[in-house]
């Protein structure tokens, strides 16, 4: 008999257990009467690994009638059919495909795991090859499974999948190195084993930032940065301590603030809660008299290293802003232009902008009209606003949070369908109130927190208050996870960055050409037009510059100790 043409079979999603018996479906959808398929005793198929958090992934399937994977018939088959027609494997004469939610229960995350080769970052494919015949010869009726994963990082096969217009080369090169690997004779290539993993070599994804701003100080967006880095940690699976970072690289206020401490107790080693950027004292003046020894550029780059270097071998970033968005705009680095640094890296050295994610207020007019001046603030500079987490409702009366959500639901669902509202936080008093105690509290025992007081065992007020507001954080993010769907904000930060990097693409060779440098500051606030006379500016020591001189360099003592002579209470 002949055997009939190699062939895709595309079948619904499966679990991890169903996935690995391969021949056996496979032969259910070819007849027998056709064509005893699939020869021999083994059988291929191609895996799409996906956890729940991949949000996109599983809407795109759901979207589906009949559970039949038409959408991931429509991206896979274009490079599957070319794979096929290119190699007509010998011992393969079908070729499954289907989806395997790795979370679906514990077996399901067992078997991928342990025999279906699942990375730490989804999503994946996995080529197997399953056959009821041991290496060694013996048939019991178990399955050997052996398992090559595509090296194309989560992040280029997310935009693959979601964006099958690009990629599809690559997606058959990694097709290709897969299978030959998995084809090696037994003796070079054994079954899959976790510490055999081929594809060590492939770079991480980028990691994930996402800029926490808010329509005024106070609003809570430490607080609610807190939250995410919490939530993260409560699913050990996916997120461990090192693979998350915080950074706040602007900032007002110099205190130890609680997310430090939550940071050093939770074993997150990348927390910097002070960055390059200080409105200290004085400084505002200082800059715009040239003696604070600076430039906007100056400061930009030093907020774009600093958030580099935390980022380091993370998966999710977390980047606090300062007070409301424009904060910062007199010496040009208010939160826009801050975010716009501090965004990931590109193709051609420009920066995609760090989606934002705002903190708004109570209340249902006053918290939708801030969010609609702040969102344009931002929308200005160019800067993506995925949406708001709205923060300190109330639990009962007009304003309570479940009537304020009603109202502001319905305003996003009716007048803002590109953006969305991931959460309602309640006001906790046990926060506020630990908080306030904590604020003005001595930090002398930062390098020492794994002690529970003194040489006598005593635990002196000021810890106890910290200990008190480390209580109130760890039950402020139980109630954040509850009410707030952290993994649609990083999905949804990811696919703003994703979109930007594909808009850049497609730019045309001159557009993409156009200096870095004069893209990021053209701007910057300037206090004279170019052929305007040199203005003289008065310094605070009495003496005038021009407006195109260098400057003076004072120190930060210096500056603020005028300062304060003359009276200032901040920057």
């Amino acid at each position: 008999m002949t055997s009939l043409p190699p062939k895709l079979h595309f079948v619904g999603d499966l679990p991890a257990s169903r996935a690995i018996q391969t021949r056996e479906w496979l032969r259910e959808e070819r007849p027998s009467d056709d064509d005893p398929s699939p020869s021999g005793d083994a059988a291929m198929m191609v895996a799409l690994l996906y956890g729940s958090w991949n949000v996109e992934i599983v809407r795109a399937i759901r979207s589906d009638d009949d559970n039949d994977n038409g959408w991931l018939r429509r991206v896979l088959r274009p490079p599957l059919d070319r794979f096929l027609s290119a190699h007509r494997p010998s011992a393969w004469n079908d070729l499954g495909v289907a989806s395997v939610r790795v979370d679906a229960d514990d077996e399901s995350s067992e078997l991928c795991c342990e025999r279906l080769d699942a990375p730490s970052e989804l999503p994946a494919l996995v080529v197997l090859a399953t056959s009821s015949t041991k290496q060694d010869g013996s048939r019991d009726g178990d399955v050997d499974v052996r398992a090559r994963r595509l090296p194309v990082t989560s992040w280029k096969l997310r935009s693959f999948l979601l964006d099958a217009a690009s990629g599809t080369e690559e997606i058959l090169r990694a097709m290709d190195l897969a299978w030959s690997r998995l084809t090696l004779p037994s003796s070079i290539s054994p079954s899959f084993s976790p510490s055999t993993s081929s594809f060590s070599s492939s770079s991480p994804p980028p990691p994930i930032r996402i800029f926490i701003a808010g329509d005024k100080s106070q609003v809570g967006k430490s607080s609610i940065s807190l939250g995410i880095l919490g939530s993260l940690l409560a699913a050990p699976h996916l997120y461990r301590p090192r693979d998350l970072a915080y950074i706040k690289p602007a900032t007002q206020c110099e205190r130890t603030p609680l997310i430090r401490k939550y940071c050093q107790r939770r074993g997150i080693d990348a927390c910097v809660p002070v960055g390059p950027i200080v409105y200290h004292r004085g400084f505002t003046r200082a800059f715009l008299r040239r003696e604070a020894g600076t430039t906007s550029e100056a400061l930009l780059e030093a907020a774009a290293r600093a958030v580099d270097e935390v980022s380091r071998g993370k998966k999710a970033v977390v980047i606090d802003g300062v007070g409301y968005p424009a904060v910062g705009s007199i010496v040009g680095t208010d939160n826009a232009r801050v975010a716009r640094a501090c965004g990931r890296p590109t193709f051609d050295g420009t920066r995609a902008p760090a989606p934002v994610l705002l903190v708004g207020k109570a209340g249902v007019g006053d918290a939708v009209d801030s969010f609609n001046l702040n969102a344009a603030y931002f929308a200005s500079g160019h800067v993506p606003v995925i949406g708001a987490v709205f923060n300190k409702l109330s639990a009962e009366g007009y304003y309570s949070l479940e009537k304020c959500k009603e109202a502001i639901d319905a305003y996003f669902d009716e007048y803002q369908p590109n953006r969305k509202v991931y959460g309602y936080v309640p006001e906790l008093p046990a926060l506020k109130l630990a908080l306030d105690a904590v604020e003005h509290a001595d930090d002398h025992d930062d390098d020492h927190d794994d002690d529970d007081g003194n040489e006598d065992g005593n635990v002196s007020a000021e810890e106890q208050k910290w200990n008190d507001a480390l209580q109130a954080a760890d039950a402020f993010v139980e109630e954040f996870s509850k009410r707030v769907n952290v993994h649609d904000i990083l999905s949804d930060a990811e696919r703003a960055t994703r979109e930007y990097v594909r808009i850049r693409e497609s730019t045309t060779p001159t557009d993409a050409s156009e200096s870095t440098a004069r893209k990021r500051n053209r701007d910057l606030p300037r206090s004279r037009s170019a052929s305007a006379s040199p203005a003289k500016i008065p310094r605070i020591d009495g003496s005038t510059c021009n407006d195109d001189d260098a400057g003076v360099s004072l120190t930060r003592a210096q500056i603020e100790a005028m300062a304060s002579a003359a009276g200032a209470a901040g920057g």
